[in-house]
């Protein structure tokens, strides 16, 4: 019984972390949900990745890559953030967590060099 008072009395970014996180931890990840605020805006931007002709088929992989990246944003922000607080304290440098933000970014931008690099124009 004390221990399911417990859990109910956990807040979101306790959830998400599995313990009590220090403030910047907090903050961070509310910053972190705030970004699901402008998502669809963004959403609805990704559709215009499809207007220009593709040119290859790595060009349309790319593209399908870059809009998943995007679309799908909701689904894996939650566990990118526990797995990346999991991991950089397996690791022993916090400092590590604050980098998740930048996982999507990177996966997109590879994506993008990709769809407008050498091998597009195969």
């Amino acid at each position: 019984m004390k221990k399911e008072q417990k859990n109910k009395s956990k807040g979101l970014a306790a959830r998400i972390f599995g313990e009590k996180p220090t403030a910047l931890q907090k903050t961070f990840v509310w910053f972190m949900h705030l970004t699901l605020l402008l998502w669809p805006i963004v959403f609805f931007a990704s559709l215009f990745i499809w207007d220009a002709p593709i040119q290859s088929s790595i060009d349309e992989i790319c593209r399908w890559g870059a809009t998943l990246t995007i679309w799908l944003y909701p689904i894996y922000l939650f566990p990118l953030i526990r797995l990346w607080l999991k991991l950089s304290q397996k690791v022993g440098m916090t400092w590590l967590f604050y980098l998740c933000p930048l996982i999507p970014v990177a996966v997109f931008c590879l994506f993008i060099t990709l769809a407008w690099g050498v091998f597009a124009e195969m």
